[in-house]
């Protein structure tokens, strides 16, 4: 089996979100890259690479310049193929929209390997340990002691999460949600690296009163695992990071600086799923 294409297709979904503040920016839509790897044989193995505010970069390093590394290779040497794809383009770039882009081309390269064997892919990995986890609800950020906050946060219980996940950045609103939903549920808050380390150390102290379950990435810039660190040992609060890492190794050197004791990863970030193993 050998591969005749490599493309990706931009997507451009509307929001409702549009009119909310979410993470400091205002969104207009959902952006995500499709990559499609063909095969002769007719299998198309299809992957997902983050494009969100990039999507138009993120298909062109696909198109232009991954598709010329991987057509006429066998898709079953994903490890050798991915390593080609992160040598070659080193000098872009080891992090950000050259890692995304390998990780939709990998994911690919993976669903294809589970449609040869006829087998979802974690049969293919060695199976499940797990058959179901909690699901926690995302709500947008809310202007602060906005009656959307305890709404929203009642809502979302109600129709059976059993965390909420706040992206409020004072610890009022904190506060109010709390009193919605009560001392039982499971509360987080996520800053979108927004504070200085004496800033998060505050604010974390401050929703400590409230019974978070982990403040996540809380620290400008996210890759400041000594600052994570020092947060997290200073407040005494749970800190959650990573969802902005790539690689492996970024990983590693934030669990070596104790900068998290939620480690996030998304394999269409961080370079697959072969790197997320």
């Amino acid at each position: 089996m050998k591969i005749v294409d490599v493309r990706a297709t931009p997507l451009r979904i509307p929001t409702s979100l549009a009119k909310h503040d979410f993470a400091g920016n205002f969104f207009r839509r959902n952006d995500y890259c499709i990559v499609e790897v063909v095969t002769d044989e007719g299998l198309v193995g299809i992957g997902d690479a983050q494009a969100w505010g990039v999507v138009e970069a993120t298909t062109a390093v696909v198109n232009q310049t991954l598709k010329p590394l991987l057509v006429g290779e066998d898709p079953a040497r994903i490890r050798a193929l991915t390593q080609r794809m992160f040598r070659v383009t080193h000098t872009m770039g080891r992090y950000g929209i050259t890692t995304f882009a390998i990780s939709g081309v990998e994911v690919a390269l993976w669903d294809l390997a589970g449609k040869r064997a006829g087998m979802p892919l974690y049969d293919l990995l060695g199976g499940a340990t797990v058959t179901e986890v909690p699901a926690y609800a995302s709500l947008v950020r809310y202007p602060e002691e906005d009656a959307l906050i305890e709404r929203e946060a009642a809502r979302a219980a109600s129709e059976g999460y059993t965390h909420i996940k706040l992206h409020q950045n004072d610890s009022n609103s904190v506060r109010m949600a709390r009193e919605v939903v009560g001392e039982e549920m499971p509360l987080t808050v996520d800053i979108n690296c927004a504070w200085t380390t004496l800033e998060a150390t505050q604010m974390a102290l401050e929703m400590s009163l409230y019974d978070i379950l982990w403040l996540e990435e809380p620290v400008w810039p996210p890759e400041d695992f000594e600052g994570l660190a020092k947060v997290q040992a200073d407040s005494g609060v749970s800190l959650a990071s990573g969802e902005n890492l790539c690689t492996a190794r970024q990983f590693k050197a934030l669990m070596e600086a104790g900068g998290a004791a939620f480690v996030q990863s998304s394999v269409i970030k961080l370079g697959g799923i072969g790197e997320f193993l």
